[in-house]
């Protein structure tokens, strides 16, 4: 699946796109209700999209985000450090779910499938 995360003058929203083996295209977006950085909307559309991954029957999972920040944290190729910790531990542990699982940066203009919240 891909997330895109948007903070900006007309609120906080996470864009998903969840694309199964088959080509088929889920697609959700949704308005955060509380204050939330770029990075805590990368986040948080993470967190959203991983329960319904695991109930379609996912065991394998690959999640393409447009913060290289986000896919560096998962990767430990960035330290994690002040609020994003607790982000990056629960992403870590939800993911432990899937047999395989990687999150890869993919920057906006190349990612097909990424619904771009900031547009919605």
């Amino acid at each position: 699946f891909c997330t895109d995360g948007s903070a900006g003058p007309q609120g906080f929203k996470i864009g998903i796109v969840i694309v199964t083996p088959s080509n088929h295209r889920i697609e959700k977006v949704l308005k955060l209700k509380f204050y939330a950085t770029n990075n805590k909307t990368e986040y948080e559309g993470i967190l959203h999209d991983l329960d319904p991954a695991l109930t379609l029957g996912a065991e394998e999972l690959t999640v393409y985000v447009d913060s290289l920040l986000v896919a560096n944290h998962y990767n430990k190729t960035f330290r994690t450090t002040g609020k994003m910790v607790d982000y990056a531990a629960l992403v870590e542990d939800k993911m432990k779910n899937f047999k395989h699982a990687t999150i890869t940066y993919l920057p906006q203009q190349e990612n097909r499938h990424c619904c771009h919240a900031e547009r919605q």
